[in-house]
């Protein structure tokens, strides 16, 4: 890591910008990377606080950057970062979308302290991932957002209501329906006896 000693800028912002070059940047053209980077952050009023020089990290997952008109996958990349005050955050994010040789950054508000949030310290062992710098939610937070979602999943009193009165609704339809066939049945066997009963009848008259 270099430092610098810099006197106190007040009223800028302190940032920290993570970024991933890409794998296939020969070695010694790294350090020009990297210096288009600080450029961009002091043509536009930054001023530099420290940085952490790339190394080859193996990412947690494929990201895909379209380069001269096709989409090209990369697994690993050289990860680095800068720190910085400045007051032109959005202008300096302007000029990094422009750089062709970057695969992504990300830009925290960080502080003026040693502590950096991209440092080799706080990146976990193993496979990178830019989401495992991002700040965890406290647990009571977790939990009330578990309840809220179980909460929601779960049915309101007028629901209930509601459900039983269509069972019942469709229970009396039914009741009527075999009812309905019943009468039906019944009619049709009464209509086949009065015809036998005249059949019957027709025998036994004499002519």
């Amino acid at each position: 890591m270099i430092e610098e000693n810099t006197e106190k800028n007040e009223g800028k912002k302190v940032y920290e910008v993570g970024y991933l070059l890409l794998p296939n940047i020969d070695e010694n053209n790294i350090s020009d990377e990297v210096s288009k980077i600080r450029d961009i952050t002091e043509k536009n009023d930054g001023m530099f606080l420290s940085e952490g020089m790339p190394e080859m990290k193996t990412l947690a997952y494929a990201m895909i950057k379209v380069i001269d008109g096709k989409k090209q996958k990369f697994d690993n990349a050289y990860f680095g970062w800068i720190k910085f005050e400045s007051n032109s955050i959005n202008e300096i994010k302007e000029d990094l979308d422009n750089m062709k040789n970057i695969l992504r950054y990300l830009v925290v508000v960080a502080t003026k302290e040693d502590t950096t949030v991209f440092s080799s310290n706080n990146i976990k062992k193993g496979k990178f991932s830019f989401e495992e710098e991002k700040s965890k939610k406290p647990e009571k937070l977790k939990k009330k957002e578990k309840e809220d979602n179980l909460e929601a999943e779960l049915p309101s009193e007028e629901e209930k209501i509601d459900k039983i009165k269509k069972d019942i609704k469709d229970k009396d339809e039914s009741k009527d329906e075999s009812k309905d066939e019943s009468n039906k049945e019944n009619n049709e066997e009464k209509k086949e006896s009065s015809k036998k009963l005249d059949e019957t009848i027709d025998n036994l008259v004499i002519e």
